[in-house]
């Protein structure tokens, strides 16, 4: 320690001493005394003391008082070091005044870094910083401005990129609107980085992972695919049959950047890719399938069950590959791994069930995990989380294709039972159309009767509606166009059975008018007309004649309703 001794006999203490105090305070987190010995100082401070009281400042959150101290030090000519950027970005990122927003903390951040020398644009010194300003313009309220302003702080580095910048960079690119996909390929191809890389060409974990999330939200999964394959773990392949050989080449990629490129390629209508990688990811990139990665998977083989059911109703072509199998399959295995499904992944099990008509499949995997539903082999999940409307929607629609009507009210019953519970679960109008389908198919016309009208009551199902006549005048009407068939001839029905009989009946001053639509939402042609004309005929004797003014509407006129009801008898 260097003292120099004057005449007096004391001691002149010099910068050395003085910076090795106000670090001391520093570690002790003791700011007031870190700024008393800078202003006490006897000697001029050098650029290590400033740094020890910002540093002191930043760990309270006192900004403005660490910014002062900065821009005194450039006045006094001290160069700023990396520490000196890493605590002044620190105390604005953490700064303890309520009021100040992120749109003051990204001011400040580029007041700082206006006032930059050229050689404190390199990451080398200033990249704590530019880190800290891209980061903020990433978690601005405005993604659609976000990336342009990031960039603009992004492009002023001096030199290559290190990690920090360039993986906050690629998080804007995840994250704008639109994702910025082909910006996060050029920069991760382009920048030279990395500090602290095991060998060149080769990038964080980090990086990579917000790379490939921004190509897999552009659904762009080959380019992700190929972006693990250069900087990851190894080379992945393609889909079933289009392999690529596999080889570990060390460094991983984030789960959450795998199940993304798992989510793309549902999207993009590969669920064999989906499978694949889910199946391969432990060992390509060394993390393991989370239950959001079966899910994932398990969503992408619902989707393509769906498109084959539609295929199979639109051609003669039999069934390629069976989906519903492969998403069952999926749900067995992440259980016996441990993992508990989510009420999305079951739904989705049970929707692939649903599109392929295997009911019993769907009720099986309800009633093993929820006793209310079923008397089945119950599986231990523990507390099980509460079956959602979708997936009991796909259940009773799965049994309505199977033709199974008294499981299908058996599970419409248990709705109903737990809108009295906790976890209450209200039918809604697919519920119903989905039930009713069921009973009108099995002919059980009392029982589908009764379900609708309590379905009305609830206001579930709202068919009357008030529209404009041909003379003008508003009239109730019943608006069937959105129904399904079978519904609309239970709901036509029910009006006869009901409304028209003793004590409620009274003689009508006017047209009864069914709403049918035109048939423009059918894929052959019109349905809910010729299906309400010939029940209307068969059932009740009454011809009812298309509106010539508006074809999507059916008329039956106030002389044959009371004709109607005399010859049933109807009237008091």
């Amino acid at each position: 320690m260097a003292r120099e001794e004057d005449d007096g006999g004391g001691v002149d203490i010099n910068v050395f001493v003085y910076s090795a105090s106000i670090w001391m305070a520093e570690a002790v987190g003791d700011y007031r005394i870190a700024v008393r010995l800078l202003r006490e100082m006897g000697c001029p401070p050098n650029g290590v003391c400033y740094d020890g009281v910002i540093s002191a400042l930043s760990k309270h959150g006192l900004h403005r008082e660490a910014l002062y101290l900065y821009y005194e030090m450039r006045s006094m000519g001290l160069a700023a070091t990396r520490k000196t950027y890493q605590r002044l970005a620190h105390a604005i990122d953490n700064s303890r005044d309520p009021e100040l927003s992120r749109q003051k903390r990204i001011a400040l951040l580029s007041g700082v870094l206006s006032r930059m020398t050229v050689e404190d644009r390199s990451v080398r010194v200033g990249g704590p910083l530019f880190e800290s300003i891209i980061r903020n313009h990433g978690n601005a309220t405005n993604p659609k401005i976000a990336y342009q302003a990031a960039r603009m702080a992004f492009d002023s580095i001096v030199g290559p990129a290190d990690d920090a910048c360039l993986s906050a960079m690629l998080r804007i690119c995840s994250m704008a609107e639109p994702v910025r996909w082909n910006e996060a390929l050029m920069l991760i191809h382009s920048s030279d980085i990395v500090s602290k890389a095991p060998r060149p060409g080769l990038v964080s974990n980090r990086a990579l992972s917000h790379a490939v999330i921004a190509c897999s939200k552009a659904d762009q999964y080959e380019e992700a695919l190929n972006l693990i394959e250069l900087y990851g773990t190894c080379v992945v392949s393609r889909g079933i049959g289009e392999g690529k050989s596999i080889a570990n080449r060390g460094g991983s990629v984030s789960v959450k950047a795998v199940n993304a490129v798992i989510s793309a390629c549902g999207r993009r209508s590969r669920p064999d890719v989906a499978v694949q990688i889910l199946n391969e990811m432990g060992t390509i990139c060394g993390v393991e399938p989370e239950e959001a990665s079966y899910r994932l998977a398990i969503i992408a083989c619902n989707q393509a069950e769906h498109r084959e059911k539609h295929r199979r109703q639109t051609t003669s072509i039999g069934p390629e590959f069976k989906w519903w199998q492969c998403a069952l399959s999926l749900l067995r295995r992440m259980k016996e791994d441990g993992l508990k499904p989510s009420m999305q992944t079951i739904s989705s099990v049970v929707s692939a069930c649903e599109a392929a008509g295997e009911w019993q499949r769907a009720l099986g995997v309800l009633k093993s995990i929820f006793p209310l539903l079923g008397d089945g082999e119950i599986e231990q999940m523990g507390n099980p989380e509460p079956p959602n409307l979708y997936c009991l929607n796909a259940a009773i629609a799965a049994c309505e294709k199977g033709n199974a009507w008294v499981e299908a009210l058996q599970l419409y019953e248990s709705i109903r039972t737990m809108q009295d519970s906790e976890n209450a679960v209200r039918p809604n109008f697919i519920t119903v159309n989905s039930l009713l389908i069921a009973l009108e198919r099995a002919h059980q016309n009392e029982l589908a009767c009764s379900i609708y009208r309590d379905a009305v009551k609830e206001k579930i199902v709202q068919p009357w509606k008030r529209r404009y006549d041909n003379d003008g005048k508003l009239r109730r009407m019943m608006d069937l166009h959105k129904f399904s068939a079978p519904m609309a001839k239970i709901a036509v029905r029910s009006f006869m059975e009901t409304e028209l009989t003793a004590p409620r009946w009274k003689p009508v001053s006017a047209d009864v008018v069914f709403i049918v639509g035109k048939g423009k939402r059918s894929e052959d042609k019109p349905v809910l007309l010729p299906a309400i004309a010939h029940m209307l005929q068969e059932e009740y004797g009454i011809i009812a004649v298309l509106d010539e003014t508006n074809t999507g509407r059916l008329r039956v006129s106030k002389d044959g309703i009371r004709s109607l009801v005399e010859r049933k008898k109807w009237k008091i």
